[in-house]
């Protein structure tokens, strides 16, 4: 036994996945124990009694971190760094089931010496690295295998399970390797601005409101270029623009999985502005979405000085551009941060005059035929102002006396449909995204914002629904109480209404061949621990049994022809390209000809298990493509695009 675990030292698993070195009195080796089912480490908590796991903590590292020593059979102990003198061991107590830590002395009920193993897991997830076996644990039934309790992700308890589970799989991570997440800056105390008193938008179709946002989901305004988007909040003091890529998906390839185990559309990040001028009363404040011209905006008046700040996301130019003004000189005084949720903190650099904030990183993904390379993304943010300076430092940029200051923003994943993958070389990632804002500051904000506007035009001035030729004086919040006290009287909300679902389609429909998800491009979740927490409803994923179809009804009908594409491209792409559709036939539908898909579906073409007899998803899908063609009477369309998957869904029923 000596002899197997020595050699173990030297192994690997995977190229990548290495086997912890070992302490001894001369040297220490620190490590994070991450279980790889939900990115979790094993953590102290506050008693030091039951292990839990938890999310890296840069600032409580001391409780995360342990060593490896080996026992004179051959075994090993597991022990806790903490403070200097007060070292705990990490044991197994089978009077309570639940793995502890306390110091060396040992009850008769607690197992402090382990074996470990490579896992036997070769599961779907595709999961690597070793298992930790309690020794001496009488388990007739094999189960003395360290485990993540009732669940996976962050806050779970550890006992006992049986080999190869997946939810035993962990990897010892060196404390210098470790990627430490970001995390978002400390909440502030915003002002309560006075709302301007009355106000009507120069463009009718106008959401409007007297306060900033409190509420994501129902109170922020979307801005989209169709594939990449942001949320504005509208805050004082703090503003917060949240963004997200159509693209950026933690999810499984080539096969059906559990509906916990398919995937999620990520939140990509948040850009966090704090102005440190602002004090005192804010008055005559509005916060608007223009949905004529797709710009977002914010203005109120503080100390004598009226602040305006606007936002859109160009198409043309393939950014969020943004820009903050203010009358009289040097009145423009922000700190900015960008908040990564998927990993590596930013770096805050200076290139010549102008601010530039980046992060990078991967998302895995899994296969249920092998290992695959994760998804990359990356971001960055160029700052420029006219007048003042700004300060770069190691946690954000600083813009100081400036007249008016412009960001330029986008993220980038190395997402492809070009391939069977779904991936294109990580390699190129970081230079397009460089590229893309580096033109956008040469380009600069008014000649981005007057291109932005003419393409948005094109598309939404081709329908224009007209009720009963209201003015817009109300706020969209009143809008909608009143509404509900008095339709009749109130009818010009569902004119507007109508065209928010056309400015939607626009903004979230363009660029990459995919459809709209459940929430268009826009998801503020993270989703990442655990599967139970904080997620997007329904994994924000291409839901075929109704949802992806609501999203397309004003394509046609509204005159948006061209943004239909985005589905029906997808559609042939995944029927009569790609092989998981066609497999689906045969999985599920017991058919040797055609395709189908489930409910439950990701941008790599896999899905979920759950409710996969609803297989007429197929049929409706193909709906859309016939009703393409008799808009458009495209008959290459109907030639290429429409009718290979059509006869092939045909022969599967």
């Amino acid at each position: 036994m000596f002899l197997f675990v020595s050699m173990l030292a030297s192994m690997t698993v995977s190229a990548e996945v290495m086997f912890p070195q070992i302490s001894d009195g001369t040297n220490e080796y620190w490590y994070y124990i991450e279980m790889q089912r939900g990115k979790a480490v094993l953590t102290l908590t506050a008693n030091f009694a039951v292990i839990k796991t938890a999310a890296v903590d840069a600032n409580n590292k001391d409780k995360q971190l342990w060593k490896v020593t080996q026992n004179e059979d051959g075994s090993y102990s597991i022990t806790s760094k903490f403070v200097d003198n007060i070292q705990l061991k990490l044991l197994y107590k089978s009077g309570i089931s639940r793995f502890r830590s306390r110091r060396n002395k040992v009850d008769t009920d607690e197992y402090k010496d382990f074996e470990i193993v490579p896992t036997t897991y070769s599961g779907a997830e595709g999961l690597e690295g070793y298992e930790i076996k309690v020794k001496g644990l009488n388990a007739a039934d094999d189960k003395n295998y360290l485990n993540q309790n009732s669940g996976y992700g962050v806050g779970v308890e550890l006992g006992c399970w049986k080999p190869g589970d997946p939810n035993n799989v962990l990897q010892f991570i060196a404390e210098d390797d470790m990627q430490i997440p970001d995390a978002p800056p400390a909440g502030i105390t915003d002002i309560t601005p006075t709302g301007i008193a009355s106000w009507t938008p120069p463009n009718t179709h106008t959401l409007w409101y007297k306060v900033p946002a409190e509420n994501w989901m129902f109170a922020s305004l979307p801005i989209g270029n169709g594939q990449f988007g942001g949320t504005v909040m509208g805050g004082i003091k703090r503003d917060e623009i949240q963004f997200n890529d159509k693209t950026l998906w933690r999810g499984h390839l080539n096969g059906l999985v559990s509906h916990n185990d398919y995937g999620y559309y990520l939140d990509f990040g948040h850009l966090y502005i704090t102005s440190s001028n602002i004090s005192g009363d804010v008055t005559n404040y509005r916060r608007w979405l223009d949905i004529e011209e797709a710009v977002a905006g914010v203005a109120f008046t503080n100390n004598g000085i009226d602040y305006k700040r606007e936002y859109i996301a160009s198409y043309p130019d393939d950014v969020i551009a943004i820009r903050y003004s203010a009358t009289g000189t040097g009145n423009i005084n922000n700190s900015l941060i960008l908040y990564n949720p998927n990993g590596n903190r930013p770096t805050y650099t200076m290139d010549d005059n102008t601010g530039v904030i980046t992060f990078k990183g991967t998302v895995p993904r899994t296969s249920s035929i092998g290992n695959v390379d994760p998804e990359s993304y990356y971001c960055q943010a160029r700052v420029v102002v006219s007048g003042g300076a700004i300060t770069p430092s190691p946690d954000g940029l600083t813009v100081s006396n400036a007249d008016e200051m412009v960001v330029y923003l986008r993220g980038m994943t190395n997402f492809t449909p070009d391939n069977d993958e779904y991936i294109y070389d990580a390699t190129q990632l970081p230079g397009r995204v460089q590229q893309c804002v580096a033109d956008a500051e040469g380009k600069g904000y008014d000649a981005i914002k007057y291109d932005h506007i003419e393409d948005y035009k094109y598309f939404y001035n081709r329908c224009r629904l007209t009720l009963n030729n209201s003015e817009n004086t109300k706020p969209t919040g009143q809008l909608i109480n009143d509404y509900a006290n008095n339709q009749a009287a109130n009818i010009f909300l569902e004119e507007l209404y109508f065209s928010y679902g056309r400015y939607l389609l626009i903004s979230s429909s363009r660029g990459v061949a995919l459809p709209n998800n459940l929430q268009g491009i826009w998801n503020n979740s993270q989703a990442w621990v655990p599967y139970w927490s904080n997620k997007p409803a329904w994994m924000s994923d291409i839901h075929s049994n109704i949802n992806v179809q609501e999203c397309y009804w004003p394509a046609e009908v509204t005159n948006l022809s061209e943004l239909h594409t985005a589905f029906t491209d997808y559609i042939h792409r995944e029927a009569c390209e790609r092989s998981q559709w066609r497999r689906n036939a045969k999985d599920i539908g017991e058919q040797e000809k055609g395709w189908t898909l489930t409910t439950e579906n990701n941008i790599y073409g896999a899905g979920s298990n759950w409710m996969q007899n609803y297989t007429i998803a197929n049929a409706w899908y193909c709906m859309h493509l016939w009703q393409h063609y008799r808009y458009t009477l495209d008959r290459d369309f109907l030639r290429d695009k429409a009718w290979p998957p059509m006869k092939s869904c045909g022969d599967y029923w």
